[in-house]
């Protein structure tokens, strides 16, 4: 038409923008984005783990063997007593003299006043808890005329508590006297009045022992025998270092039942039966002994008790105190008769 306006193409236009815009719509629709910024959550730790077995999985140190050391067994105490390995001081003061020398009663021909009217028919070898007739006792009357006086004197002083002496022929013509106590002034004065006005020279021995031990030399005053051993007890040496072992003989137990004991300078009682061995009519022994703890002047006890029926308070009650022990091992049936021995020992 002439004068009409030319036709555009703007339908087109508008069909692509629409197809533009429902699409775009569609795709948010199905995709759903999140439109909001996330930000680590502040002081949120970081926790790292680290795979070790990648780091020479199969590499690794052999682990040592530990061999531990043991006493000697003289039938396996050592103390074990190590244990003593039993223990186990500085020397005794001057004024209290050297240590006792062993045996404190060495063997002298003696007289058992006793051992005749006793009977000597073994028992029943069914008995399991009765020990053949023992032998002979080494004796409660000594020969030698000085001993007998000095005897005589120290039966006269039974009542006092916590003192033990023991007289010795030393060789042919020598008498030693060793006086245990827990206190050294007692221990000079005790010296002074059993030697006082005797004909011959004495060796003085004196053993300072520690109160808690005290219960032990009561027991040992108690035997009849006292002051000579039913027993003999004679110790190698009675000086020892620690980490040695205590070693000696005992005699006169044949046919009986054999206690060694150790009460050391703390008043506690050791059993050390299993460090017995015996042969020949005769018992060893051989103790591993170690001292904890500082030096003191003080010694242990060494006691030996030979017995017809096995005393039971020993292996119940070793490990108390000597107070306590004693007092059960005096009410013990099996020590009613029994042979006793004692010795002394310093370990340092």
């Amino acid at each position: 038409m002439i004068g009409a306006a030319p036709a555009r193409p703007g339908w087109a236009q508008a069909l692509a923008v629409s197809l533009l815009l429902h699409g775009a719509g569609g795709a948010a629709v199905v995709w759903r984005p999140d439109w909001q910024r996330h930000e680590a959550a502040p002081g949120a730790p970081v926790r790292l783990e680290l795979d070790l077995s990648a780091l020479n999985p199969t590499a690794r140190p052999d682990a040592p063997t530990l061999t531990p050391v043991t006493a000697a067994d003289a039938g396996s105490e050592t103390l074990a007593p190590v244990p003593p390995a039993p223990v186990p001081p500085a020397p005794v003061s001057p004024d209290l003299g050297a240590a006792l020398p062993t045996p404190l009663l060495p063997d002298i021909p003696l007289v058992d006043s006793r051992a005749a009217s006793e009977s000597s028919t073994a028992p029943a070898p069914d008995a399991p808890e009765t020990a053949p007739a023992p032998d002979a006792a080494p004796g409660t009357a000594p020969t030698d005329p000085r001993l007998a006086e000095l005897f005589d004197r120290i039966r006269g002083r039974l009542g006092e508590s916590c003192l033990l002496a023991l007289p010795a022929l030393l060789g042919e013509d020598q008498i030693q006297l060793g006086v245990l106590a827990a206190d050294d002034r007692r221990v000079a004065g005790l010296m002074r009045e059993l030697t006082r006005g005797l004909d011959t020279g004495i060796v003085e021995a004196a053993v300072l022992l520690d109160p808690r031990q005290c219960p032990a030399l009561d027991f040992i005053r108690r035997d009849p025998r006292y002051p000579l051993p039913g027993l003999g007890l004679q110790i190698e040496t009675p000086d020892i270092a620690s980490g040695d072992s205590l070693r000696g003989r005992l005699s006169g137990t044949a046919g009986l039942y054999t206690t060694l004991l150790l009460v050391d300078d703390n008043g506690v009682v050791h059993d050390l039966r299993r460090f017995q061995i015996a042969a020949a009519g005769a018992t060893r022994f051989e103790v591993p002994l170690a001292r904890s703890g500082g030096a003191r002047d003080t010694h242990q006890l060494v006691l030996a008790i030979a017995s017809a029926v096995r005393p039971d308070t020993v292996a119940t009650h070793a490990g108390e105190t000597a107070a306590e022990f004693f007092d059960r091992l005096s009410r013990d049936p099996a020590t009613a008769d029994a042979r006793l021995g004692i010795g002394s020992i310093y370990v340092r």
